[in-house]
This record gives C-alpha cells, structure tokens and sequence, in this order.
C-alpha cells in the first residue's frame, strides 16, 4: 500500500490557494486506496482554521510529528510530550541567551503557551502573540508538561545549532517563519518526534510498503530524507533543491507517480 505525504504551508497550500485540479487529484488516490496524509508544523487549532474536516486526506500529522489524527474520524490517535526534567533545562538555557520562546501544552491543547519575552527586538514575536493573544501566559505562571517549546529568533543559523549541541537528547527542528519569511524559528521535541519518526510510526501501524514525500523547507528535509521517492517545491532554499527531485506543484508530483487524474 503507498501513501502520499504532503507538507502543508508552501507545498499543498501555496500563496494561500489549493489547486481545484488537487482536491480531485486526492480523492481519486483516496478510491485508489492510497493512503493521503498531511504533515505539518501547524498545530492541531491551526490546522483546523484551513484544512476542514471534508478535506480528502486520511491522517493529519502535526506539530511537526507530535500529534497524528485520523482526519476523516477527526480522533486524535498519537502525541507526545517533553519530560519535566528535560524541559526545564531548555527553559533556563533560554532564559540565560536571552532568547524569546514559548512553551506549548499538551496536545490537543498546544495553541496554550506560556510566553518568555525580552527586551529584544523581536517582530516576529510580536506578531505571532498578537495571533494567539487569548491563549498566552507569562512563563513565570508555568508549572505544567509541555508539547513542545518554540524560540524564535533573528535569521541566524548559530543559534539552532548551539541548541543541537547543547541538547542533543531532544529533537531540534529549524523552520523558515510562516509569519515574515525570514526570521529562524527553532522548535524542542521529544528525541522520538520529528516528521520522518511519526511518519515512520504511522506506516507501521497501517502497513504502508512505499512512500511518496513533498516539502518545501527545513522542517521537512527529515521526512524527505526517509520517504522512499521525495520531492522539493522549487520555491524552497537552494540548498535542498541540490538534495531532492524538484518540483513546482504536489498536482504535479501526483502526475509524475500516478499518472494523469
């Protein structure tokens, strides 16, 4: 059985549109009994605001890899969680660089967070607390377990790799900002989540023999880099281009795969 395994922002949904010629390109897969599945970085209450329970996917992976839903059932069927111990040791490494982050609850209640903001000059900050303005609480009130933590910082690789050495026990993703295009979002997992790991677990569970993949940033090179044929959106950075099979659209990666929908 294959599955197709999409990133979401800039791959399946590219400048704020899907593809009519997509949504039937999916459903076709779907009565092909081809397994369909989106992974994102979104998590699961912004995944919701675009990709509605109609959508003609099966699974949903989000938070980069720390939640799996069964989409059509929309029931929640994985998630993990960063121990105690371990997340108090980023919070205090992050505090001490001076760095601003936030610290998500539990699935399925992520879009909580608990906010550390310095004196930095930090728009991207800024702009994505205005969008969860009514789900953010002074990290000095946080006594909870945590999803995940999210720093975000000015465009500069130095500090995730600081933090990849700093906690090599944790999962360390870097992402391009969804927000403004530019500044370097780093995001702290649990060592067994990343897109590539829950994708893997997902295909076990359900017996996939072969997988397709289609990204378009750093958040996906893990999951290009497992998936058996993979794929890179040509607006990505140029440095994933050299590594993978460009492409300019996923109706087009279907084309290639499976033939005209």
């Amino acid at each position: 059985m294959q599955m197709l395994i999409c990133d979401w922002d800039g791959t399946l949904y590219q400048n704020n549109r899907l593809e009519k010629k997509l949504l039937r390109q999916l459903q076709v897969l779907g009565d092909r009994n081809v397994v369909r599945a989106v992974a994102t970085g979104r998590n699961l209450f912004s995944a919701r605001k675009v990709i509605s329970p109609e959508f003609p996917i099966d699974y949903l992976i989000f938070s980069s890899g720390a939640g799996v839903m069964n989409w059509p059932k929309q029931k929640l069927i994985k998630k993990y969680s960063l121990q105690r111990t371990k997340l108090l040791k980023v919070v205090n490494y992050l505090q001490n660089e001076n760095l601003d982050f936030m610290v998500h609850r539990q699935i399925p209640e992520n879009h909580w967070f608990f906010f550390h903001r310095t004196v930095n000059h930090n728009p991207d900050f800024e702009r994505r607390m205005k969008i969860y303005q009514k789900y953010q609480i002074p990290v000095a009130n946080w006594e909870e377990k945590a999803s995940q933590v999210l720093a975000i910082v000015p465009e500069n690789p130095e500090y995730f790799q600081k933090l990849k050495k700093r906690f090599p026990d944790l999962t360390i993703i870097r992402t391009t900002s969804p927000l403004d295009g530019s500044s370097l979002w780093i995001e702290i997992f649990p060592k067994n989540v990343s897109k590539s790991q829950t994708a893997s677990w997902l295909s076990k569970k359900i017996g996939i023999t072969t997988t397709i993949a289609v990204g378009n940033d750093y958040n996906d090179e893990d999951l290009l880099h497992w998936s058996d044929k993979s794929y890179i959106i040509s607006s990505a950075p140029e440095v994933l281009k050299q590594k993978f099979t460009t492409c300019n659209t996923v109706s087009e990666v279907i084309k290639n795969e499976f033939g005209e929908i």
